[in-house]
């Protein structure tokens, strides 16, 4: 060990003249004693040789003593002349390369010790004006939530993404579209899920009192605003009454479709003919119930 810059710090200098690669070590070793009085090697910091050519690369390299290493503590980490971090590996591929010899390996980010703190991993990339965008996963009560949505494969646009996933209720009603009073009901119960923009709604209504509207009937109160995308229609999804009850005229194979624009599906019977009718007031009775499926995009 030499003395340099007045012992602002301390140079250890390994004069062998080679260019092997792990060669021109210079190694920090860390001992202690036992409590039988035995000396045991702890850890170990060594810089070396990175490479075999004739130039100035080097590792920095940490070791440590496992229990039964002896004088020859196991390497543990290393950042080569690349600045590539490897744990567990001696050839890092990237920036921070993780192996594990077992059957897992495993990253643990933990966050502040405090109610509803949360922990979270931060992509930050470059976009093509050069300026800085990120995405963050995030854990929240055990589940991760990405601030951007999941893209798969090759595809990178970003209408592409799957940026939500929800589950929720809501409560249907039969609305009128002419004028008057909606029906009230005495049972009204819905379920739904949302997965990017597909919703997927389901339910169940009994009409209490049909009250004074007039109209074409709908199926309401829908949890979101159905898309008007598709062209030379209104119609911009499809359900399906799976039972239903205590109409006061015939309906035969009644149907809802989804309206772009609305929160609501309008409600069809097949009647006798080859085209579809429209169900309204005078279809709906006091005591009418539906059982109904719905989907659309939003």
């Amino acid at each position: 060990m030499s003395r340099a810059r007045d012992l602002a710090d301390r140079v250890l200098h390994n004069r062998t003249h080679e260019d092997t690669d792990g060669g021109r070590e210079s190694i920090v070793t860390f001992k202690g004693e036992q409590s039988g009085g035995e000396i045991s090697t702890l850890a170990q910091i060594q810089a070396s040789h990175d490479g075999t050519s004739d130039d100035e690369k080097a590792d920095l390299i940490f070791k440590t003593n496992d229990g039964s290493d002896g004088a020859s503590p196991t390497e543990r980490m290393r950042v080569d002349s690349d600045g590539n971090i490897g744990v567990g590996i001696n050839a890092p591929s990237s920036m921070l390369h993780l192996f594990d010899g077992g059957t897992d390996t495993g990253i643990t980010l933990q966050s502040k010790v405090q109610a509803n703190a949360t922990s979270s991993i931060t992509f930050m990339s470059r976009k093509a004006d050069n300026s800085n965008v990120n995405a963050v996963l995030k854990n929240i009560d055990g589940r991760l939530q990405s601030s951007a949505g999941i893209m798969f494969g090759s595809d990178t646009a970003a209408e592409n993404a799957l940026d939500d996933y929800e589950e929720g209720t809501f409560t249907p009603n039969i609305r009128y579209l002419g004028s008057g009073t909606d029906a009230t009901t005495s049972q009204s119960s819905g379920v739904y899920t949302k997965i990017g923009r597909v919703v997927y709604l389901t339910g169940m209504l009994k009409v209490s009192n049909t009250n004074s509207g007039t109209g074409h009937a709908a199926l309401s109160g829908f949890p979101f605003t159905v898309a008007d995308s598709v062209a030379n229609t209104s119609i911009e999804g499809n359900g399906v009454i799976g039972y239903f009850a205590s109409f006061s005229s015939n309906v035969n194979t009644p149907t809802v479709t989804p309206i772009g624009g609305t929160t609501y599906a309008e409600l069809y019977t097949g009647n006798a003919g080859t085209t579809a009718s429209a169900a309204t007031h005078t279809h709906i009775s006091t005591n009418a119930q539906l059982r109904f499926s719905v989907y659309f995009i939003v």
